[in-house]
């Protein structure tokens, strides 16, 4: 008899964008620690590369979607969803992390529309996630406990809650297809 296993679909969403992103035919490998209890790990990208083998280990955070309540906007344009997240003490152990929040996507067909659900993905190295936490501020300037994103779909995305009022901070460039180079250089790193 088989056992059952079962992956959160956050980190099934991530591995899957880093599988597609990052291919075995270039010497990469996807790995997930057996124990779900594995402290600063959720899932490890290693590339091995002649006889020289590297990993880098993830961490990935989730939040479901809510909707925006009252009139959150960005850059002139009215934000829709968001996802709420705990603040916490970066490890050392953990190399990047990822924040994975969901959002629906109508299709349209000639009678019926559905819905299906895609996920955003944010990337944070292990100092940019350091920096945005120890950022995270109440409007008085006392630390805030948690921390929201602002969105639409996948295209932009903002801090909202733990912002310093004002204009909210555009953090798009954190969107994982941004920041595949960045894992790819620290494959490079010596």
């Amino acid at each position: 008899m088989e056992t059952i296993f079962t992956l959160p679909y956050t980190e099934f969403a991530v591995a899957s964008a880093l599988q597609e992103a990052f291919p075995a035919t270039e010497g990469y490998s996807l790995y997930m620690p057996v124990s779900r209890q594995q402290k600063a790990v959720d899932l490890a990208l290693i590339r091995r590369k002649q006889d020289v083998t590297r990993c880098l280990t993830l961490q990935v955070k989730a939040s479901r979607p809510y909707h925006v309540k009252g009139k959150a906007e960005a850059q002139g344009e009215r934000l829709t969803y968001c996802g709420w997240f705990n603040t916490f003490k970066v490890d050392p152990m953990a190399d990047f992390y990822f924040f994975v929040c969901v959002f629906p996507v109508e299709a349209r067909k000639a009678i019926k529309t559905s819905t299906t659900w895609e996920p955003l993905i944010l990337c944070f190295s292990r100092a940019e996630a350091d920096d945005l936490l120890t950022n995270v501020k109440m409007k008085k300037g006392k630390a805030e406990t948690k921390f929201e994103f602002g969105y639409n779909d996948d295209s932009k995305v903002f801090l909202l809650r733990g912002a310093t009022p004002g204009e909210p901070p555009d953090l798009s460039q954190h969107l994982l297809r941004h920041k595949v180079s960045a894992l790819i250089t620290r494959f490079e790193a010596p």
